[in-house]
């Protein structure tokens, strides 16, 4: 297991790998770069998580909620050290870059992912087995995403972006009905 890095646009690449633990390859993985700290990034692989204050030169363990299975982690673009953890079944927020986690109130049999909008402070959004749902409170209340009848009718959604500087413009990709 281990990170590549490049300076030069993807030109040239390091491995960057002191201090990750040698196993399975890359089921889960993540990555997640701190906008408040520079060179600080954490790197997720299946039940692990590891942050590194140095560009990935070396790595430590960082500690996830117990029980975490292939976590990712998201950094909150607002508030430093304001970050999400999530796996297949549940949800986490650390207001202490990770020191310390507290389960958020959407449990879920598998979730996608949580995407921190980038022109709203606190609003989230997270896609779940269950379907998308938003925060705008920092995940501690979560409310139903509905998507309005069509023909065919969206069914899971796949992908999901919002427009940087405009929070209104949402755009989500899946299935249909009719495949």
């Amino acid at each position: 297991s281990g990170v590549l890095k490049s300076i030069d646009t993807g030109v040239t690449w390091t491995l960057l790998s002191n201090g990750i633990e040698a196993g399975n390859c890359c089921t889960g993985a993540g990555l997640a770069v701190d906008p408040f700290v520079a060179q600080r990034v954490v790197f997720t692989i299946n039940e692990r998580a590891y942050v590194s204050l140095d560009g990935g030169a070396s790595w430590s363990r960082l500690a996830l909620p117990p029980g975490s299975d292939r976590p990712l982690v998201a950094m909150d673009p607002f508030v430093a050290g304001t970050w999400y953890e999530y796996d297949y079944a549940a949800a986490y927020r650390s207001e202490d870059a990770g020191a310390s986690w507290t389960r958020l109130p959407l449990d879920s049999t598998l979730f996608g992912w949580i995407l921190p909008d980038p022109s709203v402070p606190g609003r989230l959004y997270a896609k779940t087995a269950e379907g998308m749902w938003r925060s705008a409170d920092r995940g501690r209340t979560w409310t139903a995403l509905v998507f309005p009848e069509t023909s065919p009718k969206l069914g899971g959604v796949n992908a999901f972006q919002i427009q940087p500087g405009n929070p209104n413009w949402l755009v989500a990709a899946g299935t249909t009905s009719d495949g």
